[in-house]
């Protein structure tokens, strides 16, 4: 089964005088199994020096704008989930939390895995200093099985109401050709992710952003995070999945493209979590003469319900 397996192996070592086998002592391994076929064969698990970057400590400067970057070293920093250097790891523990993220208040606490997911991939660290990090991943469309393309996410920002979009710590997502252009088609196969202006709509709570206050509160465990929590109020998304529609590019590959941005001016950190995965993009509850039928849509996306003989809107959401 996908998750952590635990494997025991021996060695056949022979006879004893009685004709019973003999055995060597075990050895044990705890392995991650994760079955491509169950994922459309989008392996977003395996990170390496080939398809991860990093940025130079100094891209902000002079302009003090994180949006034209230039990642021109191909290099996987990966020190493991629990350590603040890695920049690109994998987190598997399904109760595992993130410990900057942690409210002694309330007791929430962003998830590194959301719930029904084999593992989670971490870009990023929450260590300042004007990091940005990049992995890409290859994917062959066959929209005759997986025409949507789909990411779970989540993202930690430190941040400052005084700095412009610009300069703020940012996650990015961009589906490019397979000679990293823009796709040909606009179907949504880009996003900027950060905090600006969230706190000015009265629904930010509602979609999913969490406000811890600067510094100081003290978190349980061994977890040395708090110690990063110093120069700015933080906010963090919980798990929020967005789709990109591939429908116009059957057997074509495309280059799924993340990247994590810290703060321009060095002092504020930013890092993001995601899954990705795909979809078939159908309808579900479709019927013939069911009273009160129940429609719901792929996840992902955002969508405004209609009836056929009355176009005001009458649902938002997956469902109708």
């Amino acid at each position: 089964s996908e998750g952590y397996n635990d494997f025991y192996i021996r060695q056949v070592c022979g006879l004893d005088n009685l004709g019973n086998t003999i055995y060597s002592l075990p050895l044990s391994r705890t392995q991650l199994i994760y079955i491509l076929s169950r994922h459309c064969g989008l392996d977003y698990l395996t990170l390496t020096n080939e398809n991860c970057f990093i940025a130079g400590a100094d891209y902000g400067y002079p302009q003090n704008d994180n949006r034209n970057v230039t990642f021109s070293t191909n290099q996987l920093v990966d020190e493991g989930s629990d350590s603040p250097l890695s920049r690109h790891t994998v987190h598997s523990d399904p109760n595992e939390i993130d410990y900057v993220t942690y409210n002694i208040l309330d007791g929430t606490a962003l998830k590194t895995v959301p719930a029904g997911e084999v593992a989670s991939v971490r870009l990023g660290n929450w260590c300042n200093g004007h990091e940005a990090e990049r992995v890409e991943f290859k994917y062959h469309v066959d929209t005759l099985i997986n025409p949507m393309l789909i990411m779970k996410y989540a993202v930690v920002i430190e941040y400052l109401e005084s700095h412009s979009r610009e300069v703020n710590p940012r996650f990015e997502m961009k589906v490019l050709n397979s000679k990293h252009q823009p796709l040909r088609v606009a179907t949504c196969a880009t996003a900027d992710f950060t905090y600006n202006d969230v706190t000015a709509r009265d629904n930010w709570q509602d979609e999913g952003w969490h406000h811890l206050p600067e510094a100081g509160i003290p978190v349980p465990g061994n977890k040395d995070a708090t110690s990063y929590r110093k120069s700015a109020d933080i906010m963090w998304k919980d798990w929020t999945q967005v789709g990109v529609n591939l429908s116009d590019y059957h057997n074509e590959d495309v280059i799924i493209q993340l990247s994590t941005y810290d703060c321009a001016q060095s002092a504020h950190f930013g890092y993001a979590y995601f899954v990705l995965k795909c979809s078939k993009g159908e309808l579900e509850g479709i019927s013939c003469g069911k009273v009160n039928p129940e429609f719901k849509a792929p996840d992902g996306f955002l969508y405004r319900w209609y009836l056929r003989e009355n176009y005001d809107r009458i649902s938002r959401g997956m469902k109708a």
